[in-house]
């Protein structure tokens, strides 16, 4: 089992942005439309990048001692160093007092942005440093193996599971919903920073070990 692929995932379905993009959508009217659009946005666009990764590897893991696993490897090295480096400035920035910034223009227009609109959101939205993390692991699975389908299922529902849960929690408790989801957005809005340190630095970390791993193979 590809356990890096599928932690990859969660860390790709626990990015703050969008999370704070998804309850805005899901309090705003048409709610639960707009957030049935928005995780099909986003799983199209997931779907999209698994099938082009595969496209260009064939769906079979390069061969050791190669050119092409070298460059996988390398890949690997330099997003996990890019993650790694945001991660340390991420650390900096939390240490310091938090700047009263203008809401992104898009946060106010959810109340009257379209299906469509909710879509493309979606699939623009993606945190993708973390989905080009997600790609780079897939790239070197063998399609023709059982558990390398799971692997990139289980990648594809676990990066969307945030979104599944709070989609189910509002269809089932509509008002506790909107309320908890609005405390969620608070919590997950002031602690931005450090959400994104913690992810950046963890991940960037396994990156850069299986990277050398595969160089030095």
């Amino acid at each position: 089992m590809r356990w890096d692929i599928l932690a990859t995932g969660m860390v790709v379905a626990m990015s703050p942005l969008s999370i704070v993009c998804f309850v805005l959508l899901l309090s705003s009217p048409r709610g639960l439309a707009k957030g049935f659009a928005f995780i099909l946005g986003w799983m199209a666009s997931l779907a999209i990048i698994e099938v082009a990764t595969l496209s260009v590897t064939g769906g079979r893991p390069p061969r050791t001692n190669t050119g092409p696993a070298t460059l996988v490897s390398a890949i690997l090295v330099t997003l996990g160093v890019v993650l790694v480096a945001a991660g340390v400035r991420f650390s900096r920035q939390a240490k310091r007092p938090p700047d009263d910034k203008t809401p992104p223009k898009w946060m106010a227009r959810v109340d009257t942005i379209p299906l469509w609109g909710a879509a493309s959101l979606g699939a623009l939205i993606q945190p993708w440093p973390f989905v080009a993390a997600g790609a780079a692991l897939i790239a070197s699975i063998n399609i023709s193996a059982f558990w390398s389908w799971v692997a990139l299922i289980g990648f594809s529902v676990l990066a969307t599971s945030t979104f599944l849960a709070m989609q189910g929690y509002v269809i089932f408790s509509r008002e506790d919903a909107i309320a908890g989801l609005g405390r969620l957005r608070t919590w997950v809005d002031g602690h931005r920073t450090r959400i994104f340190e913690v992810l950046t630095l963890v991940l960037g970390s396994v990156l850069i070990v299986k990277g050398i791993l595969g160089l030095a193979a």
